[in-house]
């Protein structure tokens, strides 16, 4: 494991003592029949959703760590944060609202996501600031009078834990890659190097269809306890961190979950993360690592395996709820001083609790300024790229709607060029059924002519086959003689029907072939 400059040291042996000093204090109020009551403001909206919130998980299990411990505890769902005036310890989960409390009470704000939205004049209005990051916490006492500790994430042991089995059974049981997260609109580092490279996930969670991941997604959402069993049946878990929350030291959940689980997970690498877990977890920062660290996990994952469970049993008993939920009380019962300490108060826990608090500062102060210009550094990078992937997202955002609006207008001419075209067709229909009609008509007049014509060929070939006509043959002839005496033209003697003409022939036959 990376040391640092040693400072993570005497973070880990804070952290430790904390929550020591926190259950000595517990002990010792409890004795006293002392209860302690804490009310919760809850960020996840009251009704039907809020199980998709994490912050609805986070509360209920510290609400159960503290009740456990034995204070009565009232937790308030967002929007019913006004209710008061409090004379509890107020505690506030700081997501995405904001609130500022009414004075009364103890209040306390706990920084656990969406640090950069967190103003001065909001630090203002608490008695306690904590940051689930060591890094932010001193950027933040930096900026208020308010007394700022670190308190990091933690896990519910009761619903995060290793399976049954030992690690031998395990290494053989596990299978495939996961990953739970929300795209929100923006391309991960986890689903940027699963593009990368190739590497197939089931992904759980949110809006990745269009980061072109849809095809692995396999769920949009997952209840706490489901996720729990997914981890334990997982070979690998992938983790990232929003930028604003890497670049201020802040290490999320998931990390802590998957390691109570007892599964290997491959993270986004930063210093505040090796500094708690060390060799326990693989780390990437480019595609490239990402496709080693998998490498390695496929290569050797009964060792992987072994360090995750190692790291399980070394950390996780400071990282849970309960823990949490003593340091709070430990901070309740006597809360850390501000930079003009009040005479008021005092006894042998605020003396020993200074003295231990002097102890951790003096050990830290050395490489507390280049640290704090080195994160800020690190914060600002982490802006900066902010900016450069939101300057990405508009030109995208810019570029497919003009490809939208082109594509729009062409099917327009499409669409009008089809019209015109159909509307030419059907005059060109309409001009072809009247031509048609119009022979039809044609037709029907030469069949009447031919039928006629017939009719009177068959008359006269019963004229000239007549007796009649046989008997007035003499007559005829004499009458063609004397013509020719009087100098007239003698006609030809008629005895059979004329020849019918060659076209009179052609309309029959088609007349008879329209028939057939």
């Amino acid at each position: 494991m990376e040391s640092g400059c040693g400072a993570c040291a005497s973070d880990r042996e804070a952290a430790h003592d904390e929550a020591h000093l926190g259950r000595a204090i517990l002990a010792g109020s409890l004795a006293a029949g002392a209860m302690m009551q804490f009310v919760i403001k809850n960020p996840a909206p009251r009704g039907d959703d809020a199980h998709r919130w994490g912050d609805e998980y986070f509360g209920r299990a510290l609400e159960d760590a503290l009740v456990e411990a034995g204070c009565t505890v009232r937790q308030d769902f967002w929007p019913d944060w006004d209710q008061g005036p409090e004379d509890a310890a107020v505690l506030v989960l700081r997501g995405v609202r904001q609130w500022l409390p009414p004075k009364g009470g103890f209040r306390i704000l706990w920084i656990i996501s969406h640090p950069t939205q967190v103003t001065d004049e909001e630090l203002r209005h608490y008695d306690l600031i904590l940051a689930a990051s060591r890094v932010h916490a001193r950027l933040l006492a930096s900026r208020t009078k308010t007394p700022v500790r670190a308190a990091l994430q933690c896990v519910d042991e009761r619903t995060f834990h290793p399976p049954a089995a030992p690690l031998s059974r395990q290494a053989e049981e596990r299978e495939g890659i996961v990953y739970v997260a929300n795209s929100r609109g923006v391309q991960r580092d986890m689903g940027r190097w699963l593009l990368a490279t190739g590497r197939e996930a089931r992904i759980f969670g949110r809006a990745w269809g269009a980061r072109g991941l849809g095809h692995l997604v396999v769920g949009s959402h997952l209840p706490n306890a489901e996720v729990a069993q997914l981890y334990r049946q997982s070979r690998l878990v992938l983790n990232d961190h929003w930028l604003d929350m890497r670049g201020l030291g802040y290490i999320n959940n998931r990390l802590f979950d998957c390691l109570a689980s007892g599964t290997p997970a491959l993270t986004d690498d930063s210093p505040e993360v090796r500094a708690i877990f060390g060799d326990a977890l693989l780390y990437a920062d480019s595609a490239e690592a990402f496709e080693e660290a998998i490498r390695t996990c496929d290569g050797d994952y009964g060792g992987v395996l072994q360090r995750a469970d190692e790291a399980r049993q070394r950390l996780i008993p400071d990282f849970t709820f309960r823990a949490r939920a003593s340091e709070l009380m430990a901070w309740v019962e006597c809360p850390p001083v501000t930079r003009k300490p009040s005479l008021g108060r005092s006894g042998p826990s605020l003396e020993k609790r200074l003295e231990r608090l002097l102890r951790v500062n003096i050990g830290q102060a050395e490489c507390a300024g280049r640290e704090q210009a080195e994160r800020m550094e690190q914060a600002e990078r982490a802006y900066r790229q902010l900016a450069r992937d939101a300057k990405v997202e508009k030109e995208e955002l810019v570029a497919r709607a003009e490809r939208a609006e082109r594509a729009r207008d062409q099917a327009q001419q499409a669409l009008a060029d089809a019209r015109q075209t159909l509307d030419e067709t059907r005059s060109e229909l309409a001009e072809t059924r009247r031509e048609i009609e119009a022979m039809r008509e044609t037709l029907a007049l030469a069949a009447q002519v031919l039928r006629y014509s017939e009719q009177l060929e068959d008359k006269l070939r019963q004229v000239l086959s007549s007796a009649s006509w046989r008997l007035t043959a003499p007559l005829r002839s004499v009458t063609g003689t004397l013509q020719a005496l009087l100098g007239r033209r003698r006609g030809r003697a008629l005895r059979q029907p004329p020849q019918r003409p060659p076209e009179m022939e052609q309309l029959r036959a088609r007349l008879s072939g329209k028939k057939d």
